[in-house]
């Protein structure tokens, strides 16, 4: 209740939503004129990845996440890429860089809330539980602003209420 309250009205969440997708869209834009970005070939990219991927799949994470962060140097606009390079951290345990990662990934794909759900598990195994409930917390404004996130959206309702003291009544 507090939450749509507080809520910015339609209009002005759809000209900040606007101002974010532009800001991602020059940046975007920018990473891919990086004199780096020519110095691989799609067909050596798709190589590299295909490599990253069968490591991922045979757990190995380490060698997955070099290959990630060589495709990142070539392609740094790559959501892909910068995905990978999250996921093998979040399984290699390194969930402060892992966080940081699923940051970048939230301002880069902002219509995807499952990056900031997955920022919120990596601040959980972090110990940094003020900062996931508030992530957490967004998520679920996000989802309810924007529908057709409901198993991202159910997934981090149950992520809050067992954080939730068993004293303490559930906010739906």
């Amino acid at each position: 209740m507090l939450a749509q309250a507080l809520a910015p009205s339609p209009a002005a969440a759809t000209a900040a939503d606007a101002a974010v997708h532009e800001a991602v869209a020059r940046l975007r834009s920018d990473l891919a004129a990086l004199p780096s970005c020519s110095r691989l070939t799609d067909a050596d990219a798709n190589a590299i990845y295909a490599l990253a991927y069968r490591d991922f799949g045979l757990a190995r994470h380490d060698r997955a996440l070099e290959r990630f962060r060589l495709l990142l140097v070539y392609r740094p606009a790559s959501t892909v890429y910068m995905l990978g390079c999250a996921l093998c951290l979040q399984r290699l345990r390194r969930y402060e860089l892992a966080a940081a990662a699923f940051g970048a990934l939230r301002y880069l794909e902002p219509g995807v809330p499952g990056h900031t759900l997955a920022l919120a598990e990596c601040q959980l195994l972090s110990q940094e539980r003020d900062e996931a409930r508030q992530t957490l917390a967004d998520t679920l404004a996000y989802c309810d602003a924007h529908p057709g996130h409901d198993a991202v959206r159910a997934r981090a309702q149950a992520m809050l209420d067992l954080m939730r003291p068993r004293d303490e009544p559930a906010v739906v």
